[in-house]
């Protein structure tokens, strides 16, 4: 699950934003985000918050609108919903605290330090996939323990064999031992 693109572009009026930061600079996306998606979901969204996602080739987009900023996010399709909205409000709160939200470099550090983030643990970004993720952690570690507990029980069960063979052996040889001690009584 890899974030290809992400951009932050404030909104001047009802077609037009201003973009801020892109990440990575200047890629096929950027004309096709700007020149195209933006005044279409400008359009549409008459400024409110919205979330909405696009398709386009076997890339998603994700577009969230917030506090006069419009939010792109464009990420591979094997990305989950939960995990891009959740990346995309943690931008967002990042971002927010941001003072000079003009300062390009700034932002561009901002954006590819979440993005890294996302990029090295998705699923610290969706706690649906990290619940998943420990659970399978816990059926890895019960499996273990049971195959344990079987070569275990597989092992007592040797031994009780084993223990069985032992006592047949010592009263075979404790019979053995009385007929030579009658024998020999009896010759005396």
């Amino acid at each position: 699950m890899a974030i290809r693109y992400v951009s932050i572009n404030l909104i001047e009026d009802k077609d037009k934003a201003d973009l801020l930061v892109e990440v990575p600079k200047k890629t096929p996306f950027s004309s096709v985000v700007n020149d195209k998606i933006i005044p279409n979901v400008l359009r549409e969204s008459n400024n409110e918050e919205q979330r909405k996602i696009l398709s386009h080739q076997n890339s998603l987009i994700y577009i969230q609108i917030k506090d006069d900023y419009i939010y792109f996010v464009i990420a591979d399709e094997s990305a989950t919903k939960r995990s891009i909205f959740a990346f995309l409000n943690d931008l967002i709160e990042k971002f927010g605290m941001v003072t000079n939200k003009q300062n390009e470099s700034q932002n561009r550090k901002l954006v590819e330090g979440v993005i890294k983030s996302y990029n090295e643990s998705p699923v610290k970004y969706d706690k649906i996939a990290a619940t998943q993720q420990k659970v399978e952690d816990i059926q890895d570690v019960l499996v273990d323990t049971i195959e344990k507990v079987l070569k275990r029980g597989e092992k007592l069960d040797i031994m009780a064999a084993q223990t069985n063979f032992v006592e047949d052996v010592t009263n075979d040889f404790k019979k053995g031992a009385v007929k030579t001690k009658r024998r020999a009584c009896v010759i005396m």
